[in-house]
């Protein structure tokens, strides 16, 4: 930080959003995976590790969780596990390597499994509000003190008026996930299939 710059703590909230897009089998969901927004193809695996790293062992996406769990397709669940997230550097390779095991999974298989009425797969996303708090530090002393302060303010049991202060929240949209354009392709030809997303 640049001498005598101010440095602002800044907080943030995530707005789950509906894309009205579900998927009810193997096919729909590769379907899916292909041409949903990289926003959801990030909400299933990033996101939903965040949201889940208290679990042992991790359930490592959505995608995994869903068909194991609801289709009970457990070798293709097992494939989908086994993609490491953190090991790919774009969402577009990402995506790509989830519709691919998908897809091959659907050109192998020989049966078709639909998912329980009410345990569709429903594609998400998230829209990110960042937000400045009423916390800054201009020197190294004053940024422990705040530090200590903010970590405090943003518990479970915070006061909006703690955080903010006087300062109005001043929401500002953030990308969910970064916005390279996701390379479609086409599926398997469905036999029949499904898939869902935990409530």
């Amino acid at each position: 930080m640049a001498p005598g710059a101010t440095f602002r703590f800044n907080t943030k909230f995530d707005q789950t959003i509906l894309l009205g897009k579900k998927a009810s089998n193997v096919a729909e969901l590769c379907h899916g995976v292909r041409t949903v927004p990289d926003a959801s193809i990030y909400f299933h695996t990033h996101r939903f590790l965040q949201q889940h790293h208290y679990l042992s062992p991790e359930p490592p996406n959505d995608f995994a969780y869903w068909t194991t769990h609801v289709l009970n397709e457990e070798t293709l669940g097992e494939q989908l596990s086994s993609v490491d997230i953190i090991q790919f550097h774009s969402i577009t390779a990402l995506r790509q390597r989830i519709g691919d095991l998908i897809d091959g999974y659907l050109q192998s298989a020989y049966r078709s499994v639909d998912a329980p009425e009410g345990q569709e797969f429903y594609f998400m996303s998230t829209q990110t509000f960042v937000l400045a708090t009423r916390y800054e530090a201009r020197d190294l002393a004053e940024f422990a003190e705040a530090l200590r302060d903010f970590i405090l303010a943003v518990g479970d049991d915070h006061d909006d008026e703690e955080l903010f202060g006087v300062l109005p929240p001043q929401p500002t949209p953030s990308a969910s996930a970064p916005p390279t354009p996701g390379r479609a392709t086409t599926c398997a030809s469905p036999r029949k299939w499904s898939s869902y997303s935990k409530p």
